[in-house]
């Protein structure tokens, strides 16, 4: 970005240019995500608000400690029993040998649009009734399993809270695969934020925590960036699929940070506020802002960035020295141009669901797939409850990785 450089101050390590200031996060939420065996009680998940300076400047993001105690509750409460019609569960891989390939890793984009529940939340959020929510779980429920797959990882947004999330992983459709929810509440005017379902058995939780932050506005009041802040979270492969799986045997780790960026009904209002974004962004994924336990080398930037590829907000991401080498590389560009869409509005196709791979995770790619489910077929399919197409707007994104 033209004029931006970087600056540590009182309030931190940040991004200054001209009229624009980025300064420290407003929120720092972490969990433990580590577990001694399948049958051991999970450790309590501890969320921090920190305050500071930021919340000084107007900074601050709210988190739902209810909501967080009950995601604790649910990591111990009893799973219904799976679908005896669904396929059989992914058994856990063994331990490699010395001479055997590291383990791969499944990591899935989904926008999962207006995922509501049914009760008056934050803001002016959707209200479902019983039966449209009992839909959404069920619809989002079959896409999971029966066309993605069960990922390893699942970054989403327009999620409206941890209940929902709890919701989706305790399905019959779902539950044999154990997924535990990651989300921390922010402050949308619609109550939506991004969040993730993770396997256990497949990845531990190294590490995660909110990073938004604060610009100077054209009235000169520092106001918020972001208002569904980008959720940082580090994982770590399971090399044997057993939960307490200590350092010497577990895989290689990696950094996801998810996002949703300002929708582009705002305008050009909307579209430098999404370039703000992306240059918050590339700082996080940079390893400057003090991110924990993120390795530069090792970052994978997605989400849905409401940017097209030809965009500001996107081709920042990738690097703005055209002479240089990339710092991401969008995992789009593994698949068949004529598939490399993720929405449709009309008959005109956009690419809006990204995930940008550092070249080091390019380098460890195996296959990415966007299932058009739901760009493609009819939106009469919405509300059927038979059928996963169309359980959202957007497609999803599915990379397979050997780190």
């Amino acid at each position: 970005m033209a004029g931006t450089t970087l600056r540590a101050d009182g309030t931190g390590l940040g991004l200054h240019a001209p009229a624009i200031a980025i300064g420290a996060p407003g929120l720092v939420a972490t969990g433990t995500g580590l577990w001694l065996a399948r049958s051991a009680p999970r450790r309590a998940l501890g969320v921090l608000l920190a305050i500071g300076g930021a919340a000084a400047m107007g900074a601050a993001l709210l988190v739902d400690r209810h909501r967080a105690a009950a995601h604790s509750d649910s990591t111990t409460a009893d799973q219904p029993n799976p679908d005896p019609a669904a396929p059989a569960p992914t058994e856990a891989p063994t331990r490699p040998a010395a001479d055997e390939p590291r383990p791969s890793v499944r990591i899935a984009q989904l926008n999962a649009h207006n995922f509501f529940d049914t009760t008056d939340g934050y803001g002016s959020d959707t209200i479902l009734t019983p039966q449209q929510y009992e839909i959404k779980l069920g619809k989002l429920g079959l896409a999971i399993r029966d066309a993605m797959h069960a990922p390893d990882v699942i970054a989403m947004q327009e999620v409206e809270n941890i209940g929902v999330l709890q919701d989706l992983a305790a399905r019959p459709e779902l539950a044999r695969y154990g997924y535990r929810p990651l989300l921390v509440d922010g402050t949308d005017p619609r109550g939506i934020d991004v969040g993730y379902l993770y396997r256990p058995d497949r990845v531990e939780l190294v590490s995660s925590e909110a990073r938004g932050t604060t610009r100077v506005s054209a009235s000169g009041r520092n106001v918020q960036l972001f208002t569904r802040p980008p959720l940082v979270a580090t994982f770590r492969v399971r090399s044997d699929g057993a939960a307490g799986a200590d350092d010497a045997r577990a895989g290689a780790s990696f950094t996801l940070i998810n996002n949703h960026f300002t929708s582009k009904l705002q305008g050009s209002d909307g579209e430098e506020k999404r370039r703000l974004q992306s240059a918050w962004v590339s700082h996080l994924a940079s390893g400057d802002a003090g991110v924990a336990d993120l390795d530069p080398a090792r970052v994978i930037v997605l989400g849905d960035l409401n940017a097209g590829l030809d965009e500001d907000a996107y081709l920042s991401l990738l690097g703005d020295d055209p002479e240089a080498a990339p710092r991401f590389v969008n995992a789009a560009e593994h698949v068949p141009l004529e598939d490399r869409y993720s929405y449709r509005d009309g008959s005109r196709r956009s690419l809006l669901d990204h995930v940008l791979l550092t070249p080091a995770l390019d380098a460890a790619v195996q296959g990415v797939e966007i299932l058009h489910i739901n760009s493609d077929p009819s939106p009469r399919l919405e509300d059927d409850p038979t059928t996963y197409q169309r359980v959202s707007d957007h497609d999803p994104v599915i990379v397979t990785l050997q780190p």
